[in-house]
């Protein structure tokens, strides 16, 4: 590429001075050469990192690690034993299913881990009790009972969620003042009080109303924050059914932080799971509706495998709306997972590209 020529460009005379150039002014000088041309590529079907990383690992759901300790159903501290397995033989990562909270309908339907209550909430039947705290008495004989009870072929998810969902409200009484005056404890309940506050005033309205569809709640459909920070105060009549949500999600936080600090002493990866949409009726679309297109549904269009197609029934993302503040609900999300998480799966990532959107009324 040659620099293009200029209005400074002089004809030199046979005596050699510059045309237009009185004798005795020197010259001006020359323009510094151009720089070398460069050559720019760009493409959106080739990546690759700098430094290729391979290995081999297990995918499992937390739900089937039961062992002897776990109560009806996989804990999160049951990866441990799976961390020290994966490092004995030589596995590097360990894939999981979606562990948010699903808990919508209250029976064995919330069992499906890709339709959550909360993008950030993780699901309460991955608690493990005892590792809580001091039990009240009596009720380690309890857990023993109900753990040879809940020892089935299959989990009994409505079973095992009554057991338990009885044993955390009775362990909540017993430590509800020393979690409300733990330094460290409160210090996280403030760093995730966006998300936080408006799931577990959700779950109370859920578990009260006995209803998900917070259409039905009257004015309670929507609500502000200040509304829900009135609920929720410890002057409120209903501080105890909502803190016991915020005090129930800290230890869920606390076990599977600490599994993951296990694993990467033990250099294993914990590889997450990342639905594509939520449930309708969630805590995520209660309050920011505006992210979401209510009146519509999210499927996979017919083909081999369903000749129907498929109606997974989220809503579909208000994308234009998300953009106004930078994609901040998607920036939550994903910050929340690298809490647990060295890698994660985009479940259906196509949906962000292109998505078979079907009417509500389907």
């Amino acid at each position: 590429v040659k620099p293009a020529a200029t209005a400074l460009a002089q004809v030199k005379l046979a005596d050699g001075v510059p045309n237009g150039v009185p004798h005795g002014v020197p010259s001006p000088p020359s323009p510094p050469p151009s720089p070398p041309p460069q050559l720019l590529l760009y493409t959106d079907d080739y990546f690759r990192f700098g430094t290729a990383w391979k290995g081999a690992g297990v995918a499992i759901p937390v739900f089937s690690l039961r062992s002897r300790t776990s109560l009806g159903v996989g804990e999160f501290l049951d990866l441990k034993p799976l961390v020290d397995w994966c490092a004995a033989t030589g596995l590097q990562l360990i894939q999981l299913l979606p562990v948010n909270d699903t808990c919508v309908t209250g029976t064995w339907l919330d069992s499906y881990p890709y339709s959550s209550v909360s993008v950030c909430a993780l699901h309460p039947m991955y608690v493990s009790v005892s590792a809580i705290g001091k039990l009240p008495a009596g009720m380690q004989a309890e857990i023993d009972e109900q753990r040879a009870k809940l020892d089935l072929p299959l989990v009994d998810y409505e079973a095992m969620m009554a057991v338990k969902t009885r044993l955390l409200e009775r362990l909540y009484e017993a430590h509800k003042e020393a979690f409300g005056s733990c330094r460290e404890a409160q210090a996280w309940v403030q760093e995730n009080k966006a998300w936080l506050l408006p799931y577990a005033v959700f779950c109370f309205f859920r578990d009260l109303l006995k209803c998900s569809e917070f259409t039905g709640w009257g004015k309670r459909s929507s609500m502000s924050t200040a509304d829900m920070e009135e609920f929720a105060a410890p002057t409120s009549p209903f501080y105890d059914l909502i803190a016991r949500h915020v005090w129930l999600q800290y230890h869920l936080f606390k076990q599977l932080r600490e599994v993951a600090l296990y694993a990467e002493g033990k250099r294993v990866a914990l590889k997450g799971d990342l639905p594509i949409g939520v449930n309708k009726y969630c805590a995520d679309t209660w309050v920011n509706r505006r992210l979401f297109r209510m009146d519509t549904q999210t499927g996979a269009p017919p083909d081999f495998f369903a000749v129907n197609g498929q109606n997974w029934g989220f809503p579909t993302y208000n994308w234009e709306e998300m953009r106004k503040d930078g994609y901040a609900w998607w920036r939550t999300r994903l910050a929340q997972l690298q809490h647990f998480f060295h890698a994660y799966r985009i479940d259906h990532i196509l949906g962000f590209f292109r998505i078979w959107e079907i009417p509500d009324c389907c």
